[in-house]
């Protein structure tokens, strides 16, 4: 209804649950969804129930059950969302450096701290098309003119 979130059900017995915590036993008892084959035959239909299924409430209260009900699931966050998680503010996930156009900015940092080898953030995203040059010729080994040509010729 109002945020995307991730679910898993990969197994009969996930899937009995999900029917169960959705109040839709007729989902369970639907030949078209009787096994994980079958489900994933008839994967637009099955997704067309559950989408009608989730939008009835907000996606924190079918988190909410679905955890209960003991089946994998969790929210899709935004970057703000991420950047505003009480797990990665008290990590300081969050950096800021100067972008040449964007002025500042925040990025992700790294996920892990290491003491004896401290990760860092060196320079800004790059600007669109920023490292074409330079990847083609030293990744791929092409010359500046083979570089030239393909700009001339609009190819990048």
């Amino acid at each position: 209804q109002d945020r995307w979130f991730v679910l898993g059900a990969a197994n009969e017995r996930q899937w009995a649950l999900l029917c169960e915590v959705l109040e839709r036993p007729d989902l369970k008892d639907d030949p078209r969804f009787a096994t994980n084959s079958d489900r994933l035959q008839h994967r637009q239909e099955l997704e067309d129930e559950l989408n009608q299924v989730f939008a009835a409430r907000p996606a924190d209260y079918w988190l909410e059950q679905l955890g209960a009900g003991g089946l994998p699931c969790g929210p899709i966050n935004s970057v703000p969302d991420v950047f505003s998680h009480p797990q990665a503010e008290d990590r300081a996930f969050a950096l800021e450096v100067e972008h040449p156009t964007a002025g500042k900015v925040k990025v992700p940092g790294f996920p892990y701290k290491l003491s004896a080898t401290p990760a860092g953030v060196h320079r800004p995203p790059p600007r669109l098309g920023e490292h074409t040059a330079e990847v083609l010729e030293q990744v791929l080994g092409l010359t500046s003119d083979d570089v030239a040509r393909l700009r001339s010729a609009g190819a990048i």
